[in-house]
């Protein structure tokens, strides 16, 4: 083996260090005259590179081999580990944990996991991180031994020893096996057996289902179920529907048989009792009969009157009709239906999307009448009655016509059909191809879709017999047509067709009527922006519209006259007009007479010698009309009139020309006489322009509140004069009247030109309004303020302000408002100097043209001092605290509430790095109460310095600083935390000493706890030891304060002579005082009766362990038990008792006398314990007896189970489960159905035992006794 080639991933072979191996290797370093003698079929390997000195190993193996090294490893292993689990029971035993041992193992393990690779022994040279990691798992398991984390290793350890020894103590003070006490199959024995012999049957159709062909099914399987036989051969009777032909069908015992493999295959059960249901295929339709089925015995097997109808499959279908229609007509569509009525169709119908589900029901020829449903086939037939007429496939038409009341897509699809036996058709199953087709919308056998669409309606507007419509000779005009629909608004994309009634004008009746030359004509609108023109005139009457699918209806004003009036004319009769007073010509008045259709329209251009040509309009609204031409400026003027134009025609041609030569009369008007408004105490002024031969001489009025003031302007020579009242002292309206003038030849012309105006009742005004009640206002600094101004007059105002702050400064600022306001910024008392509204000068009003702006000063803070807080330079000192207590200080603030105060807390600890912490308060009124902080002891330096109110946000600045002492809490412990110390119930005196180590600065008072675990009372007792002068203390307990069993200790308080004392809670370290007494044992049931399998219970109290000394059937018995528990598990029955106990920590023994009573388990025997079979007819009985022992009464549950299958590996299944009760020690009960008969298990007046491994049974545990 030594020359066996090894991969480089295998283990290093083992140096040899036997003398053997010596000898051996001094032969290969032999010279090679010796080695040539020997000579092998190998050739050699080629050597390994000698080993430097680094890889040799530390301990030659000349000196200890390599096996050795590692069973020393080993050993050396095992002793680490028994030395640590020693460490882990004192730990377990003391109740504490150890942080020293676990450093201390660690450093162990350390040491020897990390030398193993250095003594370079084989297959123990390990990777360093294979190393590491090794070291790494002795750590956890380190971690979980000392400080006794809670994995339960010493109950994996006992439940491994258990599963290894499943040993139990019984009372006879033996080990004994609980399985073969407990699992006592002997108690209950027997089996009796009840074979029922079968009877075969054969059944057509067991399940009556219905059978159909066609409609792409070419053949079906028709079942035959067969029970309990095996047939070599049946008979099928097939009666043809059409003509009522038979013919037998034999299946021979070939066929069966391949019929029946395949119908196992298929049912694939593990029951040989369970029927078979074979399918026999067959392509015709007919009645199908079984008449004869013979078994393997060649015996006639029983034929359940039973046959199968098979028919032609159902078909619907809808007949296509068109797929348009029009609103409020029938949908007219027709389903056909195939198949065995009365036969049943289900169809859905989708208006707009919306399904609608209706059906068909009872779908049969007329005068039809079907025997089925009234009896069965069968029976009509073997009655003699073998008319099959009625299943015949018949082909039915069923209309469906309904009103389409709504226009959109309506869809009509079949879902399925289904003939009277029940065979059903579907044709709209989900994802099938009519689903797809009834999606896209297309027609096919069994889904037809409607395009339901509006009808046409159509009026004519705008044009009656009252209002004819009229257009000018030669030109066409638009019917007016208002289209709509029988739904909302008119058709659009469709063409419209309408038919019309047409008679010329002339062939009109006298009443207005068409006369017997009108004409019927029709015109196609494409679209319902398309116009219909007509030129000739006559009566136009609709008389019918239509769209591409539907014929709609006219609705009144359905008739039209179209009129041709005749062409516009106009004759001129012309009149001169002289001046009164001089007789001078002044203007020509022009009368028309006008022919054609109001109103007319007349443009002509008037000329004047010296001056451009002014076109000129009139509009006359009648057939006569009059135009007067009365120019303001004398001389010649010529009128042309160029055209005319009327309602029908337009600009027709005039030729017509008048000529006048005008001297007109002193006249004045206003050149602007719009009404003005004026301010009060102010003038007014109006431009007047005179006409006529100057020099003039004006009269006007000035009309006041019922006052009449006359004027007078003379030698006026100029056409333009200026009238200028005197300034107004009332407000309110005024008129300015041109009452009459006079020119050069004193000819004076009346006037009656009025102008208006109104003068207002007051000047504009302003001042500052109120705010709060005052015109004085404090705001934030920095912060804008609109300060409120009243104004009186008309919008848009000009103010002038300035601040009396810089007098010399005054600003203007454009208000738009009554109300409006005066945005400023900076603090002062400001003041309305002037003000202008949209036309006057105002004033301002003396009590409200100041306002007093000022800014809210910011708010601050500060420290009250008392004697807890005084001032020390630059910060306040706060007396000196305790850890953890309650503290806290006050700071007044002053501003607008409420606050928001930060401030930085710096904590120098007297251990551990320097800490600091922003922290907020938020303050609703003028103190703020700051908690400080005293988690720990040190120096606590609390910087304010951010101080926030209502009104002002982020002032920062060092502010004031506050600095106090924090005192460190005294604290005290056992120096043998978890230490029992020993008492003796029956010592008159002598206290126990126990040390405890204190911290802080004496003296101190203690306070302990003295927790009862046992004993008359478990109230706690506190004892306070004060003036404790060192920090070491011997604590001694009063035996007074102590109670039987034992007690813990706790240090609850210490207080040193500062004042801080420390509270130590339930976690606290303790130590236990134990007072001994003598041992109890008590039962943990209270009942006496016990079975044979059952575990008696006690529970003990002392020290253990103990000794527990028992009596059973008379003979004396002496138990160690090392906790405070005692079983013994019931091996026989008898009686049994304890009769003393005694514990480690005392001397005395304590006598009892715990008795109880054994009882032997009850058993029970069927057909005396054997297994008993017996073979039974239908409707045969047999009798089952149960044999008894124990107590009466007694109660046995047996079962009834299917027989077993050894053949085929089934097991048995429980059919029912029954009881029976009896006082007597045997029972015998009757039985007639087939099964297995076994009892599952008995009970006694006072035990019960069940099967093992019975599923239902009931457990021991918890049995109620059966009583007498």
């Amino acid at each position: 083996m030594n020359g066996t080639p090894r991969l480089r991933s295998a283990f290093p072979q083992t140096p040899q260090s036997t003398p053997t191996a010596r000898r051996r290797q001094n032969a290969q370093n032999a010279p090679p005259a010796d080695t040539a003698k020997v000579s092998t079929g190998l050739q050699s390997m080629p050597k390994a590179p000698t080993q430097t000195s680094a890889a040799s190993p530390l301990i030659p193996f000349d000196t200890i081999d390599a096996p050795s090294q590692r069973l020393y490893i080993l050993l050396f292993y095992g002793i680490l580990h028994a030395w640590r689990f020693y460490d882990y029971y004192n730990l377990v035993a003391d109740d504490t944990e150890s942080f020293w041992a676990f450093l201390k193992w660690c450093g162990f393990d350390l040491v020897f996991i990390f030398g193993i690779p250095v003594l370079q022994i084989p297959w123990l040279e390990w990777s360093t991180s294979f190393t590491a990691l090794i070291w790494g798992a002795h750590m956890v398991l380190n971690i979980i031994l000392m400080f006794r984390v809670g994995i339960p290793i010493h109950l994996w350890l006992f439940g491994f020893l258990k599963a290894i020894q499943d040993d139990e103590m019984g009372l006879m003070g033996r080990s004994v096996k609980p399985g073969h006490i407990i699992q006592n199959a002997s108690l209950i024995l027997g089996k009796q057996i009840i074979n029922i012999l079968p009877e075969g049957s054969a059944l057509l159709n067991p399940t009556n289902d219905a059978f159909c062909i066609g409609g792409g099914v070419n053949s079906i399987h028709i079942p035959i179920q067969i029970n309990q036989t095996n047939p070599v051969r049946m008979e099928i009777l097939h009666i043809d529907l059409e003509n009522t032909s038979s013919d037998l069908i034999t299946l021979s015992a070939k066929d069966i048989k391949k019929l029946r493999n395949q119908s196992k295959k298929e049912q694939k059960t593990s029951d040989p009792t369970a029927p078979i249901l074979m399918n026999y295929p067959v392509k015709k339709t007919g009645l199908y009969i079984l008449q004869r089925v013979v078994d393997e015995t060649d015996l006639e097997v029983q034929a359940h009157m039973s046959e199968l109808l098979v028919v032609n499959c159902p078909q619907a279908r809808i007949k296509s009709t068109g797929s348009n229609r029009c609103r409020n007509e029938l949908s007219d569509i027709t389903m056909e239906v195939e198949g065995a009525p009365p036969l049943k169709v289900v169809y859905h119908r989708f208006m707009n999307g919306e399904p609608h589900s209706s059906s068909f029901q009872s779908i049969q020829p007329d005068d039809f009448v079907s025997p089925y449903g009234k009896q069965k086939s069968s029976t009509l037939v073997r009655s003699g009655e073998s008319d099959l007429s009625w299943a015949r496939s018949h082909t039915v038409s069923v209309p469906l016509s309904e009103t389409l009341h709504h226009s959109g897509v309506w869809s009509y699809t079949i879902d399925e059909v289904q003939d009277a036996l029940g065979n059903k058709v579907s044709y709209g199953a989900p994802g099938s191809d009519e689903e797809g087709t009834r999606a896209s919308g297309k027609n096919t056998a069994h889904h037809q879709t409607l395009m339901v669409h509006e009808r046409p309606k159509v009026k004519l507007s705008k044009c009656n017999y009252q209002k004819p419509l009229q257009v000018a000779k030669g030109r066409a005009t638009a019917l007016p047509l208002d289209f709509s629909s029988s739904g909302k608004g008119p058709i659009q994309g469709t063409v419209h067709d309408l038919e019309y009634i047409f008679t010329k004008e002339d062939d009109l009746t006298p009443n207005g009527e068409h006369g017997p030359l009108a004409v019927i004509q029709k015109h196609t609108l494409k679209s319902l922006q398309d116009r219909f023109y007509v030129h000739e005139s006559g009566l136009y009457t609709l008389r019918s519209v239509s769209s591409a699918y539907c014929s709609g209806e006219v609705m009144e004003p359905a008739s039209c006259l179209l009129q041709n009036p005749p062409e516009p004319e106009m004759s001129i009769t012309t009149e001169h007009i002289h001046d009164k007073c001089a007789g001078n010509p002044i203007g020509i008045r022009l009368d028309l007479d006008l022919i054609g259709t109001p109103p007319f329209d007349i443009s002509w251009i008037e000329e004047k010698s010296g001056s451009p040509p002014t076109p000129k309009s009139a509009q006359i609204s009648g057939l006569r009309g009059q135009i007067i031409l009365q120019p303001s400026l004398a001389g010649k003027y010529t009128y042309r009139f160029l055209e005319i134009s009327d309602a029908v025609y337009k600009q027709v041609s005039l030729g017509d020309r008048v000529t006048q030569d005008v001297k007109p009369a002193a006249s004045a008007r206003f050149t602007d006489d719009s009404p003005q408004e004026a301010c009060i105490d102010g003038p007014v002024s109006y431009g007047v322009r005179l006409q006529g031969e100057g020099p003039f001489t004006l009269e006007y009025e000035l009309v006041h509140g019922g006052k009449r003031s006359k004027r007078k302007e003379e030698d006026i020579s100029g056409p333009d004069f200026k009238i200028q009242t005197e300034p107004l002292k009332s407000g309110g309206d005024y008129s300015l009247v041109l009452t009459g003038i006079t020119d050069r030849l004193g000819c004076k012309e009346f006037l009656d030109k009025t102008a208006k105006f109104k003068v207002r009742n007051e000047r504009p005004k302003a001042y500052f309004g109120l705010i709060e009640g005052k015109r004085s206002l404090q705001i934030l600094e920095g912060k804008k303020v609109r300060l409120p101004l009243r104004l009186t007059g008309k919008p848009n105002w000009m103010a002038t302000y300035r601040n009396l702050e810089q007098p010399e400064k005054k600003l203007t600022i454009l208000l738009t408002r009554e109300n409006d306001a005066l945005e400023v910024s900076q603090s002062g008392t400001y003041e309305l100097v002037s003000l202008y509204d949209a036309n006057c000068p105002g004033s301002i009003e003396e009590s409200g043209k100041r306002f007093d702006v000022g800014w809210v000063p910011r708010p601050g803070i500060s420290i009250p001092e008392n004697p807890s807080m005084t001032l020390s330079g630059d910060r306040y000192i706060k007396n000196a605290v305790c850890e953890g207590d309650e503290d806290s200080f006050d700071v007044m603030i002053s501003g607008t509430p409420p606050y928001d105060l930060e401030y930085t807390e710096n904590i120098k600890p007297d251990k551990g790095p320097r800490q600091t912490s922003q922290k907020q308060i938020k303050a609703a009124l003028g103190v703020a109460n700051v908690r400080v902080d005293t988690m720990k002891p040190g120096i606590y330096e609390y910087d304010f310095n951010k101080l926030n109110d209502a009104n002002y946000l982020g002032t920062k600045n060092t502010i004031i600083v506050v600095e106090q002492r924090v005192h460190p809490r005294p604290d005290g412990q056992f120096e043998q935390p978890g230490k029992t110390y020993s008492y003796c119930s029956r010592e008159a005196d002598g206290e126990e000493v126990i040390p405890v180590k204190l911290t802080g600065v004496p003296p101190f008072t203690l306070e302990v706890e003295i927790k009862h675990l046992s004993g008359r009372s478990r109230s706690p007792e506190y004892v306070t030891i004060p003036n404790i002068p060192s920090n070491l203390y011997e604590l001694r307990i009063s035996h007074k304060h102590l109670q039987h069993g034992v007690s813990n200790v706790f240090i609850r308080k210490i207080r040193d002579s500062r004042g801080c004392q420390r509270r130590l809670g339930a976690d606290a370290k303790k130590v236990s005082i134990s007072v001994h007494d003598a041992p109890t044992i008590t039962a943990v049931e209270s009942r006496t009766d016990y079975c044979v399998g059952e575990r008696l219970s006690y529970t003990l109290s002392g020290t253990p362990p103990f000794q527990v000394f028992t009596k059973f059937n008379d003979k004396t018995l002496k138990a160690a038990s090392p906790d405070t528990s005692f079983r013994r598990l019931a091996e026989a029955p008898g009686a049994f008792a304890i009769t003393g106990i005694s514990d480690n920590a005392s001397n005395c023994r304590a006598n009892t006398n715990l008795e109880a009573t054994i009882h032997p388990m009850p058993t029970v025997r069927i057909s005396q314990g054997r297994v008993t079979s017996i073979n039974l007819r239908e409707g045969g009985e047999t009798e089952i007896s149960f044999d008894f022992t124990g107590t009466p009464p007694f109660e046995v549950t047996y079962t009834r189970s299917t027989l077993a299958n050894a053949k085929s590996g089934h097991k048995s299944k429980v059919l029912e489960t029954r009881v029976e009760r009896t006082d007597d020690f045997s029972i015998k009960v009757k039985a007639s159905e087939e099964g297995q008969y076994e009892a599952v298990a008995i009970k006694d007046r006072w035990c019960a035992f069940p099967r093992p491994g019975e599923d239902g049974a009931r457990s021991r545990k918890g049995q109620k006794l059966l009583q007498n």
